[in-house]
């Protein structure tokens, strides 16, 4: 095993549709703040991590679009409060996604579909898929538990897999019926292809 990156304190590293890139979250500080970050590295490990964001900004969980070309990721504002946004795959461009029929208190969780049109993301009151555009929104879920990110789909679609604070996973069916299966104890469940 060999060390790729002496950024501190990474996390949530996602490889890039083609495996040539990993992004991930990373501390970022300056002389008034310390906040995490999102970062691309080469895979190899042989070129230097390079900042997607800004350190005066907290920004978490990053996610790859299917085609590698966008990011989404969480931003929190200096309230506190969690805004959606998607950025091309060098940073540049960033955008903020408002669902326009949604009210919610912040977003806490992204994963894009495997259209590369919409994304899913968790809020108060369930997860929303929505368009890149922000112009439609659609509950397709509501869980009574917490969840925690990374937010795992199955391949087909039709489940989210998440743990919670307390270190249990679950299975959620995101066709409204929010049937909720209990997986048993662990962190950030993935599925296999």
């Amino acid at each position: 095993m060999r060390q790729i990156t002496d950024l501190q304190n990474p996390s949530m590293p996602m490889w890039s549709p083609n495996g040539r890139q990993i992004l991930f979250n990373a501390t970022m500080s300056t002389n008034t703040a310390q906040n995490d970050g999102v970062f691309v590295m080469n895979a190899d490990g042989l070129n230097d991590s390079q900042a997607l964001t800004s350190a005066d900004e907290e920004c978490l969980w990053p996610r790859w679009s299917p085609d590698g070309k966008l990011v989404v990721f969480i931003k929190r504002d200096a309230e506190y409060q969690y805004h959606l946004f998607v950025m091309n795959a060098d940073g540049t461009d960033q955008t903020e996604i408002n669902p326009q029929d949604t009210l919610t208190d912040g977003y806490y969780n992204a994963v894009w579909l495997a259209d590369g049109n919409h994304i899913l993301y968790e809020t108060v009151g369930g997860l929303f898929s929505v368009t890149l555009n922000g112009s439609k929104t659609q509950k397709v879920a509501t869980s009574s538990e917490l969840i925690e990110p990374p937010l795992a789909l199955s391949p087909d679609e039709t489940f989210a897999a998440f743990s919670n604070p307390s270190g249990e996973m679950f299975a959620l069916k995101l066709d409204g019926s929010d049937l909720l299966i209990d997986l048993g104890r662990g962190h950030s469940p993935s599925w296999s292809s």
